[in-house]
């Protein structure tokens, strides 16, 4: 474990030096989990449950399917639906985000301050 976090540290640091410390922590959080850096299987049992709950492992493993293995479209099937899962929900999620900012907007009179 102590391995994965200094490659999250490393990884973070180095590739992206000038985005912000979120934005950093957030890419190499997905990228450790999505298996950017390692394979599923050597993530421990909580971890690997937490990776298949973001989408980026579905279009990883997609894209590594794809050319890699020359898989047809019957063997991407299961990423690509798991993405438009993902996709469905997001959608539907930012929906309610962007009617709860339009409704605090409305009772505190301005777009500027949140």
């Amino acid at each position: 474990m102590i391995g994965l976090r200094w490659s999250l540290l490393r990884f973070s640091l180095v590739i992206f030096p000038a985005m912000r410390v979120t934005d950093q922590t957030v890419l190499g959080i997905s990228g450790l989990l999505g298996r950017m850096m390692y394979p599923l299987s050597v993530l421990p049992g909580l971890l690997r449950f937490v990776a298949r709950s973001i989408p980026v492992t579905y279009s990883l493993e997609g894209m590594r399917a794809a050319p890699l293995s020359g898989a047809r479209w019957r063997e991407l099937w299961p990423a690509i639906a798991a993405l438009l899962l993902f996709a469905a929900n997001l959608i539907r999620l930012s929906f309610l985000a962007f009617g709860w900012a339009l409704r605090r907007t409305k009772v505190t009179g301005t777009l500027t301050h949140i």
